[in-house]
C-alpha cells in the first residue's frame, strides 16, 4: 500500500484473496456491524488495539470496508464523532474483525 503503485486495490481484509476465509467468518465479519457494539467497545481479547497503517491507508481500508458493508457505512455518521472519535471507532471493529481472523486461523483460542 505505501510504496505502492496506484493500481493496487484495498480491500477489506476478509476479502483479501490471501485470506482465504472460511464462509462462516466472512459472515460473523459482516454480522459484527449490526450492532452499535462493536464500534463503541474493543473486543476483550485487545486491551489496546492499532491498525498499524498509515494514513492513507487507514483511509484506503475504511473506505473499502464501508464500501463492501452498507450497515457499517450507516454506523459510521451516526457515532462519530457524537459518540466516539474516528480513531477508536476504526480500531474497535478492527479489533473484532482480527479476533475472528485470528480464531479462524488458530492464533486465538
Amino acid at each position: 500500500m505505501g510504496g505502492s503503485s496506484s493500481s493496487e486495490v484495498t480491500v477489506p481484509p476478509w476479502l483479501e484473496p490471501e485470506g482465504n476465509h472460511s464462509p462462516e467468518t466472512v459472515q460473523a465479519i459482516k454480522d459484527l456491524s449490526k450492532t452499535s457494539r462493536t464500534f463503541l467497545n474493543p473486543h476483550p481479547s485487545f486491551k489496546k488495539f492499532t491498525l498499524g497503517l498509515d494514513d492513507d491507508q487507514a483511509t484506503a481500508l475504511a473506505t473499502a470496508c464501508m464500501e463492501h458493508d452498507p450497515r457499517l457505512a450507516g454506523w459510521f455518521p451516526k457515532l462519530v464523532p457524537k459518540r466516539i472519535q474516528e480513531d477508536a471507532f476504526w480500531s474497535n471493529y478492527f479489533s473484532h474483525v482480527e479476533y475472528l481472523i485470528g480464531v479462524e486461523m488458530g492464533e486465538i483460542k
